[in-house]
């Protein structure tokens, strides 16, 4: 078995299609996906084959996949990786370089230290970048990567033809680990902070696997709640104590609620520095919860905040449904949170349209409002009108709205 049967074997444990150009330098690895259970799409273009990778993963919440060569092929996936880096997505970029004794020769696609180094280009833009100039390694560098895969961000491997056929043993499985468990002093924090009356929970890009559980946590202690654009979907948007998007593109019922009714406190889960792009955000810093499934994340970072926690956030709010008691205090802070709900006025589903004739973007999308399915999926590109479809398409899941949320290239949508 080659290395390259052995890496392809190992991703379509975890991914059905991958996204490639083909060239001399990853013939081994495309020959390898012929014979694997991968589906192949083949790409016009590297930058179009990392937008559709990126793409997939956010809609699939797996792993993205794309493998492209060396020399120009590597420079042309630049957006598709500086994107999956602003918008913290996981693709894998697998990039086939030249023959390890042409290293230093100056020949066409050579990737080595002694040329173009990706490795060095890449690795700032990536959380595991590496050249691997020998299969010797190759549990040491499966392991890397794939123990990565809680991260949301980008891994960019550079692979020469020699290794991708060389003979290797059996990879063993690797298993996923799990980071983190229940903070008991979070979910002390957080019941405390139950009977203020004014909170805003905020949810990030890495919350959707407790999606669940924070829709019920809303609506069961009258939670006033908004999602990010990356999150776009997390918390349901029919729901009438959610606000809107926050941050960029920053809905008006979100900014009438930061700056009318001044929250006592901020809960934010599992968010990225990237995702808090608002100019209210400086004045809140003093009564900012902050809960995150990962360590060492440099969004933790950004600010100063009273309190940080590392949890499981499925296993956190999961906890608060099943642990809280309906205490006197809590009660009425329930209740006063529950009037401010009522009093909410819920955006129509259709708005009154403009009094000339000339077509407008909010009349065509809250017409769209009306009558598409809670399951539809929307792609945008970059643009005012991405701002627009954030702030009036409503969605009730997860994994529909997508779109190059903070770099917005052009041509996102298209690829």
């Amino acid at each position: 078995m080659t290395f390259a049967d052995q890496l392809i074997n190992s991703l379509a444990r975890d991914v059905g299609h991958i996204f490639s150009v083909p060239g001399r330098t990853v013939f081994p690895f495309l020959r390898s996906v012929s014979q694997s259970p991968l589906q192949d799409i083949i790409c016009a273009s590297e930058t179009g084959a990392g937008f559709m990778a990126e793409g997939y993963a956010k809609a699939s919440n797996k792993y993205g996949v794309a493998i492209i060569v060396a020399g120009v092929g590597f420079s042309n996936i630049f957006p598709s990786i500086t994107n999956a880096y602003y918008d913290n997505t996981k693709v894998l970029f697998i990039v086939g370089t030249a023959e390890t004794f042409h290293g230093g020769r100056n020949i066409f696609q050579d990737s080595s230290v002694h040329q173009l180094n990706n490795h060095n280009i890449s690795s700032a833009l990536t959380s595991y970048s590496c050249l691997m100039n020998t299969s010797d390694h190759m549990n040491h560098y499966s392991n890397s990567m794939f123990n990565l895969k809680h991260k949301s961000m980008p891994v960019l491997m550079n692979i020469p033809i020699d290794v991708q056929t060389s003979k290797v043993s059996e990879l063993p499985k690797v298993k996923n680990v799990n980071h983190s468990l229940l903070n008991q002093d979070a979910l002390k924090h957080i019941i405390d902070t139950l009977q203020k009356y004014s909170i805003l929970l905020v949810v990030g890009n890495r919350a959707n696997d407790a999606k669940v559980a924070i829709n019920q946590f809303c609506e069961k202690y009258f939670i006033i709640s908004a999602a990010t654009l990356c999150a776009k979907g997390i918390i349901d948007e029919w729901q009438d104590n959610y606000l809107g998007v926050f941050g960029f593109g920053m809905s008006p019922r979100v900014f009438e609620f930061m700056t009318t009714t001044t929250p006592e406190y901020i809960i934010t889960i599992g968010m990225d520095i990237n995702e808090r792009n608002t100019y209210q955000w400086s004045s809140f810093t003093q009564r900012i919860i902050h809960i995150d499934d990962e360590i060492n994340h440099n969004s933790r970072d950004h600010y100063l905040m009273s309190d940080g926690y590392i949890s499981n956030i499925n296993i956190l709010f999961n906890e608060l449904l099943s642990t809280c008691e309906l205490e006197q205090d809590l009660l009425a802070s329930l209740n006063t949170r529950k009037k401010y709900i009522d009093n909410l006025q819920t955006p129509a589903i259709i708005a009154t349209p403009h009094e000339d004739s000339r077509l407008y973007v909010d009349d065509v999308l809250h017409t769209v409002n009306s009558f598409y399915s809670k399951n539809t999926s929307f792609v945008t590109d970059s643009g005012l009108h991405r701002l627009y479809c954030a702030q009036i398409l409503r969605l009730a899941h997860s994994s529909r709205y997508y779109s190059s949320v903070n770099n917005g290239h052009m041509g996102w949508a298209i690829a």
